[in-house]
């Protein structure tokens, strides 16, 4: 069964857990507020998650 209970109030998402919903509400936010310390990269994250990611590459 497919159910998604959990919905983002910001658009139609739609989500199994509270966690997954919360890290989507993440992507809504305006700001880019996690950026790379690496001298001269520029990345920027709106999420935690993402910039974590970003550092496993670089």
């Amino acid at each position: 069964c497919d159910e998604r209970p959990f919905h983002c109030h910001l658009c139609d998402s739609s989500f199994k857990n509270a966690y997954d919903l919360h890290k989507h509400v993440e992507t809504h936010n305006d700001s880019d507020a996690y950026s790379c310390d690496v001298e001269g990269c520029g990345f920027t994250s709106r999420t935690l998650r993402t910039l974590r990611q970003h550092y496993r590459r670089v």
